[in-house]
């Protein structure tokens, strides 16, 4: 599964991506109880916001990109999850806001995952890379409330940890290929090239910008030339 470099960081990718959502999600939805509600009601409200995070989140794939959309909840989770460390305690209703948003942040990157990491697996490993995603999903549920302990000795330290994983999950998930409109890679190899395609392009872009760069660079002193003539004859 692991044979190729490329191949290794692209599945560690993926692997951070299925984690790092179950790890938030579960622990946002096993902690209802701290915005002193009905959590009967509370539950209904998480529930009903993952219809239009995931209706939003399917438009997102189809018309942005499976890496953008996939990348974004993760990165808007992070970020509502570290704001809301910053809330008092008593503004019981604007943390259990960002705690919504976030859970439905959340439950659409599970649905960007599903269909980025499908496109991303070969033919020939998809069951199994599928498989050890979820896998992964499970763990993240398994740690997060064994994480949320820690808060008997710090009671930020599980926000930080929960907000930061999706950050990074997301940062990472900028340097995969995007799938939309591409033909599903059936072997390793040509997984392989398509990483190696977009590792090319970028450099190439960057080449780019760097040689326009120099002709403007070049172009501003062949100006200046004549300028310093005509002030050196006047002088």
């Amino acid at each position: 599964l692991h044979s190729l470099p490329t191949r290794l960081s692209s599945d560690l990718c993926l692997t951070l991506v299925w984690f790092s959502t179950s790890f938030a999600l579960f622990a946002l939805a096993m902690d209802l109880q701290k915005f002193g509600f009905n959590i009967y009601l509370v539950q209904v409200i998480f529930g009903v916001m993952d219809i239009p995070a995931k209706l939003l989140a399917a438009i997102g794939v189809y018309y942005i990109g499976r890496r953008f959309a996939q990348a974004s909840c993760l990165i808007l989770a992070g970020l509502l999850i570290l704001i809301s460390i910053a809330v008092p305690k008593d503004m019981n209703i604007l943390q259990m806001i960002l705690a919504i948003l976030g859970k439905g942040t959340l439950a659409s990157s599970i649905l960007c995952a599903y269909l980025y990491s499908t496109e991303l697996f070969p033919t020939v490993i998809r069951q199994t890379g599928m498989g050890f995603s979820q896998m992964m999903m499970r763990l993240g549920a398994i740690m997060a409330p064994l994480m949320m302990m820690t808060r008997e000795h710090i009671w930020f330290l599980p926000l930080i940890i929960f907000g930061v994983m999706p950050l990074i999950a997301g940062v990472l998930v900028l340097l995969l290929p995007e799938t939309r409109n591409t033909l599903l890679p059936d072997t390793i190899e040509q997984a392989e090239q398509r990483m190696l395609k977009k590792k090319n392009t970028e450099l190439s872009e960057a080449r780019s910008t760097d040689n326009a760069g120099n002709e403007m660079l070049d172009l501003s002193r062949e100006q200046s030339i004549p300028t310093k003539k005509v002030l050196t004859d006047i002088l």
